[in-house]
């Protein structure tokens, strides 16, 4: 009807094909008008803007809102009412100030339009062409049904979308005796104590939780206010909110109230035609997910316990490359499997919009089957089936739906759910394994079976290559199809067979199963299941989709500071999922490293540009003159070493079992060998074991592991041996023999009688558990003791750089590196000093060495050569620039020679203002060189400063940075403020003065009644202690052992050492050096239930000040713990001596002296 050069001639034109109905031929309509030609304006959403939170007004409005509410009653008004009548004045607000908005953005796009002429046409005709077809991506103008009927405009659109919806979420009544089959081999899992767990109190520290864990700008749900709503005005609405929680989770108030959902379309493909192709995805209103969130946290707490080893989705302490990598073991061992009479096959299975079919009445007949109470599968009922749907086509609201089934893809609680159901399908297909129905697949010879891997709805099937068990196989899915409202498709299914099943038995199997195609599994949860011998073959496609990336036409106009953030965050992070489990072959990350250089270095699209530095130096940390780029290798390898420490951790999983069975049977993972035909991944594994080996410490427990001379278990760096000679012990001999025979306490004299006076002294310093506890080995380079990827990759880089025989510092400009690079300045001043730091930039000296130009004079002065150093500082132009600058630089002298030593030299002598101005300027002055040698025009000085200082100050403004420096106020007195405890409740403050010198540390405990009364204090010295972790370590276990002597029952204990409480109250076992210390204390607050432990840093001790203040004198203690005990005790009095038992015993009195201003009432009782 129209080509494309009429449709750009009469744009205010268009056409339409209309639906024929009493004929095959289409009739086509063109219209006119302009007024014919809008689509579809449905009634405008309310959505709360994050950016109204910066205004001061809009939180003025929602507090009168929420006042007027109070004011009618809670019961009057509920909490929905209270958010819509809130979104009308905000509308109202947001319309009186709209004028202004809308002028400053118009202001805005007309710069935006002029810089994009600037650009020159062809890039505003892109940018105008993109947003045109973004536009259309964006709109659903019509849509083919499953039965292929054409559906056009927004309402012909929205009825076909809701009546598929309407058929989805509809219930197929699936019958008892289906589930009863399905479910019949469930073993209850959750015992009557995680019943109890779950079934707490719910708590309002649970609801301020689950919100400020929320990204804050996530689609909101049908009420339009979002998570960051609640977090920018929780003072004013936090009450509310958490009452209305709670009334949800404990029935007080329905969850149909807040549980209305948008189901918004998200395309499965580049251009979806039927309603089949777009995900529906649900977005709940915040006040009902965080309802669901606090639930579904309780609900993580069990699943481990809950979920088979099977399943490695969504559970703590499993990860979906678990899953990958059995899988690839077994499809190893089918390929390279010759013997045998009956060969093996897996079966990749897809489940049709799986959340969407499964049914309610399911989802509680598994929980019951597991051992969920009564009361929790209630809650979570009324959770999934007070649901009401409506559809946003066009950002228009349809219908409401009332669905009868399925999981909403968008609820926090889903995931979890749907894993439960997943059981039914595990527990029919072990137990037709255990019966001998099927057969799973074994690696090694009597090893452990697999007989089929879940990752959520991702399923993978191994049996016998039968026609018989492919039967089978099929009548349990029809079982677990029937029962959970599933339904398996067939065109995503697909079958491989191992190397020994005969011809015969593939053909009878694919005839049998119709549909299903045979073929290799190209990827399993996106990684190849299969690597030929051409590994770079295999792993290409990782630097292709690079190059995609790369190519992008945005990424053409990005700063060095944008290009930076892209290829850290973008672009290197393409293949690290692959490298999990994968050693990419080294020319791949050579290949890649190459595009990533070119990326950087590329100034425009059609220039290959100048690569002034090699990859490798600028993979350097930015403390050593890089810009903390990743060595892909070196990733690789701490990728890797991430998944054997994980083998090693737990030993009894399933991936570990595999591993185990299959390559080191009668070894530990850290002795085994590389064996013959190994998989890639095992191949992969094994060359990280090195790595592995040079993190890993032994921390000491009972010592019955740990070998005194041939282990690493010492606090040294480097060998972390003993390196003492051995003139008396044997080989063989153990930690535990350096210990006193049944006590947890070295010996001393021994100790210092067999090795050097360092390392006697080291050994000692090591702190012992009081309970039999096991030697552990934890992960060196970290200092919580728990492997990172981070310091793993470190540890890698630096055994790189001593192979090669390099330093890993950089002629000691670490410091100076650093303090550059946390200025508060833009990043492209920021990438810039790096530049001209490390003498890369475009200089007539460095163009000349690189042959692209003859003469190396300046061209403003033509005088000297044009040096880095020479633009920035000595030429006559630039002196002209600082002499209007800071004050602090205008009489300085210029001859400095290097500009990291001028640097360096500024960064000592000015403040962190006047050295942020400075790194802009010389920006500015580089920027007018440019100006000079492109245009011929030399701007004027005060223009550079000026243009320089606003751009500091607009970038600074716009960062919302803080002028005023928070500092805790140092009183140096005795008097602070006491928050009083509820009665019969004591507080313990503790805390711990160390010399790091001398090695030696006074712990100060004191224990306070509820009216603030002392009732005891202690102090203690120790020696052979330099950690101020361990240090702190040593003062709460003795605080804990003063409120057990005097068994105190209510306690809250209070200390200023925010690593050992939060170590302390963690759930997570503690593998750091002092962690022995940290999980004596977990063990001893179990055994009182009413004890407590926060951190504040406002104390009311503080042992060495206040000892200096009290008692200027000072005094040593010759015993090593004092203990007193009183009624009512004098606070001014109660840590004299703590911070004094530091000082040499030869400078000590006598033990019995008290201090002059001794006034007490009461002697105390020392111990």
């Amino acid at each position: 009807m129209a080509n494309p050069r009429w449709a750009h001639l009469y744009k205010e034109y268009w056409v339409e094909v209309l639906v024929g109905r009493c004929s095959d031929h289409r009739p086509l309509l063109l219209v006119l008008s302009k007024k014919d030609r809008n689509i579809w304006r449905g009634k405008k959403v309310f959505r709360y803007e994050a950016g109204w939170a910066k205004d001061e007004e809009c939180e003025g409005v929602i507090r009168r809102e929420w006042d007027k509410g109070e004011e009618r009653g809670e019961k009057s008004l509920n909490f929905m009412n209270l958010l819509d009548n809130c979104s009308k004045a905000l509308g109202q607000w947001n319309n009186q100030n709209k004028f202004n908005r809308v002028r400053a953005i118009k202001e805005k796009t007309e710069v935006l339009k002029k810089l994009q002429e600037d650009e020159g046409r062809h890039n505003s005709a892109e940018i105008k062409r993109v947003q045109r077809e973004r536009r259309r991506k964006n709109s659903i103008s019509q849509v083919l049904d499953d039965r292929g009927r054409v559906f056009r405009g927004q309402v012909e659109v929205d009825e076909a979308f809701r009546s598929y919806f309407e058929r989805l979420f509809s219930t197929s009544n699936p019958n008892t005796a289906a589930m009863e089959k399905c479910l019949q081999n469930i073993v209850p899992r959750v015992t009557s104590e995680m019943n109890e767990k779950l079934s707490r109190p719910f708590s309002k520290l649970e609801i301020e939780v689950v919100i400020k864990s929320m990204a804050p700008l996530k689609s909101p749900g049908p009420d339009g206010f979002g998570a960051c709503f609640y977090q920018n005005h929780w003072a004013t609405v936090g009450d509310k909110v958490c009452s209305t929680v709670l009334d949800l989770l404990n029935g007080k108030t329905s969850f149909s109230s807040v549980n209305h959902t948008y189901i918004v379309l998200i395309p499965k493909s580049k251009d979806p035609k039927l309603v089949t192709e777009y995900r529906p995805i649900s977005l709940c209103n915040v006040i009902y997910k965080v309802a669901s969130k606090v639930i579904a946290n309780r609900l993580k707490e069990v699943l481990s316990a809950s979920i088979s080893a099977n399943q490695s989705a969504f559970i703590p302490g499993r990860i979906i490359t678990d899953n990958v990598m059995v899988a690839y073991e077994v499809l190893h061992s089918m390929k390279v499997s010759k013997k045998g009479k009956k060969g093996s096959m897996a079966i990749k299975l897809d489940m049709s919009k799986a959340y969407d079919r499964i049914e309610w009445p399911y989802v509680i007949a598994v929980m019951k089957r597991l051992g969920f109470c009564e009361g929790w599968t209630s809650l979570i009922l009324k959770c999934i089936s007070s649901v009401s749907f409506s559809v946003l086509i066009n950002g228009t609201p349809g219908e409401v739906l009332l669905p009868s089934r399925g999981l909403r893809q968008g609820d926090p609680l889903s995931p979890y759910l749907f894993i439960l159901c997943a059981e039914g399908l595990s527990s029919l297909l072990n137990n037709s394994d255990l019966r001998g129905n099927t057969k799973g697949i074994s690696v090694a010879r009597h090893g452990l079976r697999v007989n089929h891997l879940l990752f959520a709805d991702d399923c993978i099937l191994f049996c016998r290559a039968s026609v018989e068990e492919w039967r089978k196989m099929q009548d349990l899915l029809l079982i677990y199809e029937k029962a959970s409202g599933q339904f398996l498709n067939k065109e995503k299914t697909a079958v491989f067979f191992s190397s020994n099943t005969s011809v015969e038995v593939k053909r009878k199997i694919l005839v049998e199963g119709g549909a299903i195609v045979q073929g290799s599994y190209d990827k399993y949860l996106g990684l190849p299941t299969m690597v030929g011998r051409s590994k770079y073959n295999t792993f290409r496609s990782l630097k292709e989709r690079v190059w995609q990336k790369i190519s992008n036409w945005k990424n053409f106009f990005l700063s060095g500071a944008g290009k930076e953030v892209m290829i850290k965050a973008v672009l290197q992070a393409i293949p690290s999922y692959t490298m999990s489990v994968f050693m990419l072959p080294k020319r791949l990350c050579k290949e890649i490293n190459v595009m990533l250089s070119r990326f950087w270095w590329k100034s425009q699209k059609n220039s290959s540009g100048i690569i002034w530095r090699s990859w490798e130096r600028m993979s350097q940390s930015k403390e050593g003159g890089g810009l903390g780029f990743r060595n892909l290798s070196s990733f690789n390898s701490a990728l890797l070493a991430k998944q054997a420490r994980r083998i090693l951790q737990n030993p009894s999983s399933m991936v570990a079992t595999i591993f185990k069975q299959k390559y080191f049977r009668s070894s530990s993972l850290l002795e085994a060998k590389l064996r013959r035909a190994p998989s890639q991944i095992w191949r992969s594994i094994w060359s990280s074991l090195d790595l592995l080996k040079e993190g890993l410490r032994w921390r000491v427990g009972d010592g019955q592991n740990i070998n005194i001379w041939g282990q690493r278990w010492l606090p040294t760096p480097s060998s972390f041996r003993v390196q003492s000679p051995n003139p008396l012990l044997n080989t063989c001999v153990l930690v535990k023999d350096l210990m006193f025979e049944g006590r947890k306490v070295w010996n001393e004299g021994f100790i210092k009688s067999i090795f050097s006076e360092e390392e006697a002294d080291l050994i000692i310093s090591i702190p012992l558990s009081k309970r039999d506890v096991d030697d552990r080995m934890i992960w060196g380079p970290s200092k919580k003791g728990i492997f990172s990827v981070k310091s793993a990759y470190h540890l890698e880089e630096s055994r790189s750089r001593v192979s090669k025989g390099e330093s890993s510092e950089q002629n000691g400009l670490g410091k100076l590196w650093k303090s550059i690079w946390r200025l508060n300045i833009p990043g492209s001043t920021k990438n810039f000093l790096w530049k001209a730091g490390n003498n890369l930039l475009a200089t007539r000296k460095n163009l000349r060495s690189k042959r692209i130009v003859e003469d190396s004079r300046c061209p403003i002065c033509l005088q000297e050569e044009e040096t880095v150093m020479h633009v920035l500082w000595q030429c006559p132009a630039a002196n002209d620039v600082w002499s209007g600058s800071v004050i602090s630089v205008q009489k300085w002298r210029v001859g400095e020679g290097d500009l990291l030593g001028l640097l360096e030299e500024l960064t000592e002598k000015l403040s962190i203002g006047d050295m942020e101005e400075v790194a802009v300027v010389l920006r500015g002055l580089w920027l007018r060189r440019n100006t000079f040698v492109f245009d011929s025009k030399l701007l004027s000085h005060t223009y550079v400063i000026s243009t320089a200082r606003e751009s500091l100050e607009e970038y600074q403004s716009s960062c919302g940075k803080i002028t005023e420096i928070r500092q805790q106020a140092n009183t140096g007195g005795l008097v602070h403020s006491w928050n009083p405890l509820d009665v019969d409740w004591f507080k313990a403050n503790w805390d711990a003065a160390l010399d790091v010198k001398q090695r030696k540390v006074g712990l100060g405990v004191v224990i306070r009644n509820d009216k603030g009364e002392v009732m005891a204090a202690c102090c203690e010295s120790k020696s052979f202690v330099d950690q101020p972790a361990i240090a702190e370590g040593w003062a709460l276990r003795k605080a804990m052992e003063l409120c057990e002597d005097l068994r105190f029952n209510k306690v809250i204990m209070e200390g200023d050492a925010q690593v050992v409480v939060n170590a302390v109250n963690s759930q997570i076992e503690d593998l750091s050096y002092f962690g022995s210390i940290i999980e004596d204390l977990k063990v001893q607050m179990k055994e009182w239930p009413n004890w407590f432990l926060v951190d504040d840093y406002k104390l009311a001790i503080w042992p060495v000040e206040i000892a200096e203040k009290i008692n200027p004198n000072g005094y040593s203690l010759k015993h090593p713990s004092q203990i007193w005990t009183s009624n009512v005790f004098n606070a001014k009095h109660l840590v004299t001596y703590v911070g004094d038992s530091l000082e040499d015993d030869a400078n000590s009195r006598d033990n019995s002296h008290q201090p002059e201003n001794d006034d007490r009432s009461h002697d105390p009782h020392v111990h």
